[in-house]
């Protein structure tokens, strides 16, 4: 019975005292107050991962760059003639994807135009080429990671 009693006693005690602490009380009919942010104007910025940004910008510097733009993780070069080919030319975008180190991280998507009777038309894109592509940065990537954490950064 006193068993019994003390185990009542002790209920009371804890529902009551989680009563008085509203926030750690899951039940609570109160609001609790919600993060606010710092400024009201903030812009969301999609994160990157950096070794995979790295290893895009090292492996695309070798080309005349278009465009880099580290917030949205694109890379994108200009049309270039590859091994001399004056009727062929093409056009790479690398996009990094997120902030892990991932292979589904990155992609790279290579563009392809050749000239017709004196005009470009595009042509159908070089799927292989852009996987070669995408596996040479992520070996890049990987290198630069197993760096940073030999060097202890990471």
């Amino acid at each position: 019975m006193k068993k019994q009693l003390l185990c009542l006693l002790g209920s009371i005690v804890l529902v009551s005292g989680c009563s008085w602490f509203s926030a750690l009380n899951p039940w609570s009919e109160e609001k609790r107050p919600q993060a606010q942010p710092q400024e009201q104007n903030i812009v969301a910025q999609k994160i990157v991962n950096r070794y995979l940004w790295q290893a895009s910008m090292e492996k695309m510097s070798k080309m005349p760059l278009q465009n880099t733009d580290l917030q949205n993780g694109v890379i994108t070069s200009d049309w270039m003639v590859v091994n001399g080919v004056p009727n062929e030319k093409f056009k790479i975008v690398t996009k990094v994807l997120g902030p892990d180190l991932r292979a589904d991280g990155l992609k790279v998507e290579v563009l392809k135009m050749d000239r017709v009777n004196g005009e470009w038309v595009e042509a159908q894109p070089n799927q292989r080429l852009a996987s070669e592509i995408e596996k040479i940065i992520l070996k890049q990537a990987s290198i630069l990671y197993r760096r940073a954490v030999a060097a202890g950064e990471e």
